[in-house]
Parts: C-alpha cells; sequence; structure tokens
C-alpha cells in the first residue's frame, strides 16, 4: 500500500516537472520568435544538433550567412537549423532593442548558438561559425595573409611613406620658422632687461616681445594643427588602401573559388571584408594549414599576374 502510494506521488511530482518540448526538422530552418522572448530549449529539434541562428533580414552579413546554414540544415540529417528572427513585426532596420535581443544580450548578429543532441550548449559565437564550416568540410582562409605577398601592397605603403615624409618636412618647416621667432623674442627680452636700454628703445623692445610672444603662441597652434591633422590624413589612407587592396583579393579569391567548384562564404568585422571561407568542394580542412596557405598564395599570384600587365 505505501509502495503503491509512493509511485502515484512520484508520478504526481513528475508531472509537475516542464518537458522539453522537441520540434520536428523540416525541408527548410524553422522560424521562430519574431522579436519576443524565447527559451531556447523548448526549440530543439528531436534527435538532432540544434543551430539557432539569431538574425535580421536587414543584417547584410545575416543575409550572405543565410546560404551557409540552409546548405547545413540540408545536407547533415544529424543538424537542424532554427532561424531566431530578432525584429518585432513593426520594426524596420536590425532591432537590437527587441525582447529577444535584450534577453540575450545580443550587440551584433548573426549570432549562433549550437545545442547537441542531449540540449546542452555545445559552441556559441565565432566558435559556432567555426563549427559550422567544419561541419561542411570547409575551411577559413585569412586573406589578410595575401596582403604582404601583393605587390601592389608595398607600392601602396611606398606612397603612404612618401606622403608621411612629406608631412614631417612641412612640420620641421614650422617648428623652424617658431624657433626663429623665439630667438627674435629672446633679443626683443634682452633690450627691455638691458638697464641701458633707453625708454623709446624699451617700450618698442616690449611690445615687439609681446606680439613676437603671440606669433610663437600662433605657430605652434598650427605645429598641433598640422600634426592633428597629417596623422588623421594618414590614418584615413591607410585605412581606405587596405580596404580597396582587400577588394581586390576578395574578387580574386571569388575568381579562385569558382575555378575550384568552391561556395564563397564571406565574413566581415567593421564593414570590412577581413576573410573569406572557400567551402565544400576542393577546399582542404582548416585543420590542413599548409593547403589553406597554398590557397591564399594561388589568391596572391593571380594578383601579383594581373598587376605586373
Amino acid at each position: 500500500m505505501k509502495t503503491t502510494a509512493l509511485i502515484i506521488l512520484a508520478l504526481g511530482v513528475l508531472a509537475l516537472i516542464p518537458v522539453t518540448r522537441a520540434a520536428e526538422k523540416g525541408a527548410t530552418p524553422a522560424v521562430i520568435s519574431r522579436g519576443a522572448k524565447i527559451t531556447l530549449t523548448e526549440n530543439l529539434v528531436a534527435g538532432k544538433i540544434t543551430v539557432f541562428d539569431f538574425y535580421s533580414k536587414y543584417s547584410p552579413p545575416c543575409v550572405r550567412f543565410t546560404p551557409v546554414l540552409d546548405m547545413l540544415h540540408a545536407n547533415r540529417a544529424d543538424v537542424a537549423v532554427v532561424k531566431v528572427d530578432i525584429n518585432r513585426p513593426d520594426q524596420k532596420g536590425i532591432d537590437l532593442e527587441s525582447p529577444v535581443s535584450r534577453q540575450f544580450n545580443l550587440n551584433s548578429i548573426p549570432h549562433l548558438k549550437i545545442y547537441g543532441v542531449d540540449g546542452k550548449l555545445m559552441n556559441e559565437g565565432s566558435n559556432a561559425t567555426k563549427w559550422i564550416i567544419e561541419a561542411l568540410g570547409g575551411a577559413i582562409i585569412d586573406l589578410r595573409m595575401a596582403l604582404n605577398w601583393y605587390s601592389r601592397t608595398e607600392e601602396e605603403a611606398a606612397k603612404l611613406r612618401a606622403f608621411e615624409r612629406e608631412a614631417n618636412k612641412k612640420a620641421e618647416a614650422i617648428v623652424a620658422e617658431g624657433r626663429a621667432l623665439a630667438q627674435k623674442f629672446q633679443a626683443a627680452q634682452a633690450i627691455y632687461d638691458n638697464p641701458a636700454t633707453k625708454k623709446t628703445a624699451k617700450k618698442q623692445a616690449q611690445d615687439d616681445a609681446k606680439k613676437l610672444y603671440q606669433n610663437i603662441q600662433e605657430k605652434e597652434k598650427e605645429l598641433n594643427n598640422f600634426r592633428q591633422q597629417a596623422v588623421a590624413e594618414i590614418q584615413q589612407r591607410v585605412a581606405q588602401t587596405r580596404k580597396e587592396l582587400l577588394s581586390e583579393i576578395v574578387a580574386k579569391a571569388i575568381e579562385v573559388g569558382k575555378a575550384r567548384g568552391a561556395t564563397m562564404i564571406f565574413d566581415s568585422a567593421d564593414g570590412e571584408i577581413v576573410h573569406i571561407d572557400l567551402s565544400r568542394q576542393g577546399i582542404p580542412s582548416d585543420t590542413n594549414r599548409p593547403q589553406a596557405m597554398d590557397i591564399t598564395n594561388e589568391v596572391s599570384v593571380a594578383l601579383n599576374k594581373d598587376h605586373s600587365k
């Protein structure tokens, strides 16, 4: 009797424990949230590794990464992708203020969370991205290395160094003008301090010293302004040149990828493409770094050949 009562009691307690609702994998990734708060474990796909993609249709990086996730969902039977739309229905633009965005402290998207079949978090963020690329048999190849091998990089660097030398010459000229003014100021001060100087000459020396002191201050201001402008100009030129060079490298990498029958996946940071993923056909695993270096070298060789024409 007591045993039966305990079993009934245990069943009653179990009934109070919430059961995780497992969705089924469909032909295409499911879309959830629409900006509302969610419980990820209630949206796990039964018997699958579940990849949650926090995205917005207004985010270019999200749009670029969508084909990759679609490919993952379609080609891996053991993986299901669930897209978490962070945008509220009435919001245009990337909605980082939506309840779900605040819930998961999202500062940028796409953001990925991967849960194992056991319902535990496996990977998140950049580690999740790497896992996805490797799950597709792809590789992450950092094309910034090609900057060091591209002949135009050194040519542009030489132009920047020439600009910097000219800026330094102008700064030195301003400094020389300031020193000349300082010498005149010292001479006027010496005349003023000389006891033998007549009253009229002393007054003139005093006026000259005041004017020269003002000129020195103006020259110092001119020098500081010029240095600030020169530094800003150099930084702007470096950023613009780097962006142009990377754009050329990426364009050439696309050609190389197409020749290899590869799917191109872009990743960006601060508005610049910093690396490119060549996925699936003919591309080695990221763990095989020498071959990945060969691909980057192939891009550099092709660029240098075009640039020498």
